[in-house]
C-alpha cells in the first residue's frame, strides 16, 4: 500500500484520478463533473501517446458485462426512432449517461488492477467524509439549507451510506494490515448516517443487500465465530437504532397504505409509488418488446393520470428506475442494462472480495431503485459508472496469483 501511494507522488495523472474519483460523490456545483471531466481527458490524451488504444479497447468492449452495458446505450439512441418526444429524450434520459463512454475508456486504460481497487477505497473515504457531514448537520454543527441531510437530496445519501456501510465491513474482516482500523471507524460513522437520514428505500436495499452478503459468505462466517458474532451485532444495532427513530413506524405506515389502497386513494409515499405500477403496465402493455422510446413515457404517464385521476398523479414520474426503464426500452432494453449488472457479479465470483463489494454497490442500487429513480440522479448516475469501471478493471486486470485480500494493494 505504502509502495503504490509513494508512486502517486512521482505520477500526476493517477493522483488526479484520485482526485476526480473523491470528489464525484459531492456535486458541490453545476458543471463540477464536466470541468473534472474535460481536465481528467486532457491529462489522459496526453498520457495514451504511448499506449495501445485499440488493444485496449478490443479487451474492454469484447467482456460481457461492458458489452450489454454498450449495447444498451446503443439501443437507447436507437429508442429515438420510435419516440415522439425527442427533446424531452435528451433533456431527461440521454444526458445522464453523457459521462459513461468518457469514464470506461480513459479509467481503464490507466489504472491497474491495484490501483483500482485503491480508487474503490477512495471512493470509501470520500463516502465517509459525507457521512461526518451529514452527522454535523443533524446535530446542528452545520447550517442547512433545507431538511437534506447536506448537499445532497437523502434519496441519494441514504444509498451511499448503505454502501459505505457493507464495503467498510467487508473491508474490516478481509484486509489484514492498519488499514482495518480506518474501515471500522468508517463504519461506525457510516452507521450512524443511515439511520438518521430518511431514505426507506436505501435502507430497505441495505437490509436486502446485508442478508445477501450473509448467505454469500456464510461458510466464512461460521468458521470465524467472532464475524457471526460481529455480523449478529451490527444487525441488532440497525433494528435497535431503526425502532429508536421510529423507522420501523414508518415502514408499518407504508405497509397499511399498500394494504388499503382503494380505500386510502393511493395516498401516502408508499400509495404513491404503487400507483406507478397501474400507470407503467398500462404503458408497458403498449410496447412490451422495445417501449414507447426515451421519451414518450413521461408522456404517456399523464395521459393515463388524466383517465385515471389519483392523489398521486402530482409526482408525475414513477419514482421507479425498473419502471421507468422497462416503459421506455421495453422487455430488450431493461435485459441489456439488468445483464450487464448480473454478468459483472458473475465475472467476479473468483475473488471474494471483489465479489462482495460488486453485491455491495450493484445490490444497494438496484432494490434502492424500486423507490426512486437513482440512476438519473446527480452524481449517482456517475457514480454508478465509477464502480462499474473500477470492479471491471480489477476483473480484468488482476494477474496476480492470490485474490485481492487487501494483500495485493
Amino acid at each position: 500500500m505504502r509502495e503504490l501511494i509513494d508512486n502517486l507522488k512521482e505520477n500526476v495523472f493517477i493522483t488526479y484520478v484520485y482526485i476526480y474519483i473523491f470528489l464525484m460523490p459531492w456535486n458541490f456545483f453545476n458543471g463540477q463533473m464536466g470541468v473534472l471531466s474535460v481536465l481528467l481527458l486532457v491529462f489522459w490524451l496526453k498520457k495514451m501517446r504511448t499506449k495501445d488504444f485499440k488493444t485496449e479497447m478490443k479487451k474492454l468492449f469484447s467482456f460481457p458485462p461492458v458489452f450489454c452495458l454498450l449495447m444498451f446505450f446503443i439501443f437507447v439512441l436507437l429508442s429515438l426512432v420510435w419516440t415522439e418526444n425527442i427533446k424531452h429524450a435528451f433533456a431527461e434520459d440521454i444526458k445522464f449517461y453523457k459521462y459513461y463512454l468518457l469514464v470506461l475508456p480513459i479509467l481503464f486504460t490507466s489504472l491497474s488492477a491495484k490501483e483500482a481497487l485503491l480508487g474503490i477505497k477512495v471512493f470509501l473515504v470520500s463516502l465517509c467524509f459525507y457521512a461526518i457531514f451529514s452527522i454535523a448537520i443533524y446535530l446542528g454543527l452545520v447550517y442547512s439549507f433545507s431538511e437534506q441531510r447536506g448537499i445532497l437530496p437523502y434519496a441519494i445519501v441514504t444509498p451511499y451510506m448503505a454502501i459505505g456501510l457493507l464495503s467498510s465491513i467487508i473491508f474490516f474482516f478481509q484486509t489484514k494490515d492498519k488499514q482495518r482500523m480506518l474501515f471500522l471507524a468508517c463504519a461506525l460513522f457510516f452507521l450512524i448516517a443511515l439511520f438518521i437520514n430518511k431514505g426507506r428505500a436505501g435502507q430497505l436495499a441495505f437490509v436486502i443487500t446485508l442478508f445477501i452478503l450473509l448467505l454469500v459468505n456464510y461458510k466464512m462466517l461460521f468458521k470465524n465465530m467472532k464475524y457471526l458474532i460481529l455480523s449478529t451485532f451490527i444487525i441488532l444495532i440497525a433494528i435497535y437504532t431503526l425502532y429508536n427513530n421510529g423507522k420501523l413506524d414508518r415502514l408499518q405506515t407504508g405497509f397499511n397504505q399498500l394494504t388499503h389502497i382503494e380505500e386510502s386513494n393511493f395516498n401516502g409515499s408508499w400509495g404513491y409509488r404503487a400507483y406507478m405500477w397501474y400507470v407503467a403496465w398500462d404503458i408497458f402493455k403498449k410496447n412490451p418488446i422495445i417501449g414507447v422510446g426515451a421519451g414518450d413515457n413521461i408522456d404517456e404517464f399523464r395521459k393515463y393520470a388524466a383517465k385515471n385521476p389519483s392523489k398521486a398523479t402530482w409526482l408525475g414520474t414513477f419514482h421507479n428506475q425498473h419502471l421507468d426503464y422497462i416503459t421506455k426500452y421495453g422487455i430488450i432494453g431493461y435485459t441489456l442494462f439488468v445483464s450487464s449488472l448480473f454478468l459483472l457479479i458473475f465475472y467476479a465470483r473468483k475473488n471474494l472480495l471483489i465479489l462482495n463489494l460488486s453485491i455491495i454497490f450493484f445490490s444497494v442500487t438496484f432494490f434502492d431503485a424500486f423507490g426512486d429513480i437513482l440512476i438519473h440522479m446527480k452524481p449517482y448516475n456517475n457514480i454508478f459508472i465509477l464502480l462499474f469501471t473500477l470492479v471491471t478493471i480489477i476483473i480484468l486486470k488482476n494477474n496476480e496469483k492470490k485474490d485481492l485480500h487487501g494483500t495485493v494493494v
